[in-house]
């Protein structure tokens, strides 16, 4: 029932058809890279731990492929990030693939990373991140504008050539971490043994319109009516299995297609020409049993919005074309899942091994769980625990910023070993520093890091970092100025002493110093 103030924004849509996704592309649009600032959670998809796991199984495949097609060494392997955002993880993912292809011996496979996404602003961000450049300049990374939704050329940028079967010799391989529950889906119920389709309504306050668009997205109410459905209903005999298949094994439940996601699979088997990797990581569910007996679809609102993956229909459409998949164990949060067209896992054993390990041993939801247990209770631990939760999340910066003040303030009363172990794992949280818009200055916590254990020359060269980085501030300033002072180079803390308070004309402490230096230079 309508509220007096109720506006209808649209009434029984099909759910892919609905106007929400073009609100979500035009919020993506407009937001550009802003849009992972405080608003679309990513963290979770998009760290070391995880890029840790996809490099070790992409190498891995990528060594059982060249063992069996020896030609394959002739030709790039050509990896593919859906939905790339903040471009944070392609850092960590391809950093992570040139490390393993050193250690390996396998510096002769040629590898060439595609960071793709429909909007511009992304594109222009990737360009000119110094983080990134390296890659560039190797010849290893280009940018792709390219919606998903559409079966249009993935262009590559510095390559200025178009993904195509001519180019694709080897097995295409495709990462969609935190995507495919923002792109379209259709829903459906499974009633009385009859399959029906859930349509669409959405409403909201007419103070929330600004002409015939809602303002905030969290506002909206979703509602669903459902329709009875003949066969046939996508016209592609592969959908419309998949679509079949659950009108068989569920007696009462309401589900999602991810037609997104499917589409898109669709359009890249064929440019591939059948032989395509997969890994995903998202929200969704894995198992039938998860999804026996659901309601309808809960909309999520974060900034954009989002729905489960139903990844078990991605599984049924990759078995339809003769594939392969491995879908994450029950547990809760974050699933994982691969998927291959033009091979079987169990023929890959490197691959299988690694999947083994990385998705059905400890995956990205075990560890996100634990570090989110670590993140609440990390006052109650020793710092010697911090220190192996740092290691276990790949040395990740945003972990370190999580626990830096804690370390900080105890770290002189720990043992050498303890000492140690955190001094060489800070090259690391500096190495994986990756510059966002807004982003915390993990590089001051390692300089403060450093300046605790009066190391001030280590100290210095962070706050040096941060300033080049993220500018004058009054704290790097003022702790630069304490650390050349202990060094016995005054003049120089003088110059910082001057800038910090530049940065705070109303620091009584930064004035004192100046005062202080001052007279014990004019000695």
């Amino acid at each position: 029932m309508l509220m007096a103030n109720s506006v209808v924004i649209e009434k029984a849509k099909r759910l892919s058809e609905s106007c929400l996704w073009d609100l979500q592309r035009k919020y993506f649009d407009e937001e550009g890279i802003h849009a992972w600032v405080g608003q679309v959670p990513y963290f979770v998809s998009s760290n070391p731990f995880v890029a840790d796991g996809y490099a070790h199984i992409i190498i891995r495949f990528i060594k059982d492929y060249i063992f069996k097609h020896k030609a394959a060494m002739e030709y790039p392997f050509y990896i593919l990030e859906l939905g790339t955002g903040s471009g944070k993880f392609s850092f960590y993912l391809l950093k992570r693939i040139c490390e393993l292809r050193e250690s390996l011996g396998l510096q002769d496979i040629q590898i060439r990373y595609v960071m793709s996404d429909f909007t511009a602003s992304n594109l222009r961000f990737w360009k000119t991140h110094e983080s990134l450049k390296p890659y560039v300049e190797a010849g290893l990374l280009d940018f792709s504008i390219y919606n998903m939704e559409k079966e249009e050329p993935i262009h590559l940028v510095n390559a200025d050539q178009s993904l195509s079967p001519a180019l694709l010799k080897n097995p295409l391989i495709v990462c969609a971490n935190y995507i495919f529950d923002t792109v379209s889906h259709d829903a459906f119920r499974v009633h009385n043994e009859v399959l029906e389709e859930s349509l669409v309504t959405l409403t909201t306050e007419s103070d929330n319109m600004r002409g015939d668009q809602p303002v905030d997205y969290q506002k909206i109410h979703v509602d669903y009516v459902t329709a009875k459905i003949g066969n046939e209903y996508y016209q592609d005999r592969d959908f419309d299995a998949v679509l079949a298949h659950y009108l068989n094994v569920f007696a009462e439940t309401t589900f999602l297609m991810p037609m997104g996601a499917l589409k898109a699979l669709r359009y890249l088997m064929r440019l591939s020409e059948n032989k395509l990797l997969l890994l995903s990581s998202d929200k969704g569910y894995a198992q039938l049993e998860e999804m026996d007996r659901l309601g309808p679809p809960s909309v999520a609102f974060h900034g954009s919005f989002s729905l489960m993956v139903n990844f078990e229909a991605i599984a049924q459409y990759f078995q339809q074309k003769g594939g392969d998949y491995v879908l994450q164990t029950p547990r809760r949060g974050l699933k994982t899942c691969v998927f291959g067209v033009g091979f079987k896992f169990e023929e890959m054993w490197d691959t299988k091994t690694a999947i083994d390990t990385y998705v059905q041993g400890v995956a990205p939801c075990d560890y996100f769980n634990y570090h989110r247990f670590m993140s609440d209770n990390f006052e109650k631990c020793e710092v010697a625990t911090l220190a192996s939760h740092l290691n276990f999340s790949k040395w990740d910066p945003y972990v370190f910023n999580k626990f830096a003040g804690y370390i900080n303030k105890n770290i002189n009363d720990e043992e050498y070993s303890v000492k140690e172990y955190l001094v060489g794992g800070m090259r690391n949280l500096a190495n994986n520093f990756y510059f966002m818009p807004d982003s915390i200055d993990y590089l001051f916590d390692i300089g403060l890091f450093f300046h605790t254990l009066k190391d001030y020359k280590q100290g210095i060269a962070y706050y040096e970092q941060s300033i080049r980085m993220f500018g004058d501030q009054f704290n790097a300033h003022y702790n630069l100025g304490l650390c050349y002072y202990y060094l016995g180079e005054s003049p120089v803390a003088l110059t910082h002493f001057k800038k910090s308070l530049e940065c705070d004309t109303s620091s009584k402490e930064a004035k004192e110093w100046i005062e202080f230096v001052e007279q014990e230079l004019n000695k």
